[in-house]
């Protein structure tokens, strides 16, 4: 589950770690009742300026501030160990709530 009061501007949040295979499922499903942008990825270890299934949303007009999305993984890079995060890049966020799901392709 994904639950904060409030995301400072510019902050990156650590979510947990996973260890992903091939044919795993992600989904994010997560809202903030306030603020512009939200973005959610998983980055490697050591890896500073590479970010894998990214979702940058940017709040349109009258519209909630959403991150939904679902990608089978890992296709663009090696199974392995990966660091799931929330951030706040262009200013605060709050009530951000929603969860992030990740189904084993081993359990089906």
């Amino acid at each position: 589950p994904v639950d904060f009061k409030t995301v400072a501007a510019g902050e990156t949040i650590f979510l947990g770690e996973y260890t992903l295979s091939g044919g795993d499922e992600i989904l994010y499903d997560i809202s903030a009742k306030t603020g512009s942008r939200v973005k959610v990825f998983f980055k490697k270890d050591g890896q500073s300026d590479v970010s894998y299934w990214s979702v940058d949303n940017l709040r349109q007009p009258g519209e909630p501030l959403e991150c939904i999305a679902d990608f089978i993984g890992p296709p663009i890079t090696k199974p392995g160990t990966y660091q799931l995060y929330l951030q706040a890049p262009d200013g605060a966020l709050g009530n951000v709530r929603g969860s992030v799901s990740i189904a084993s392709a081993d359990a089906a």
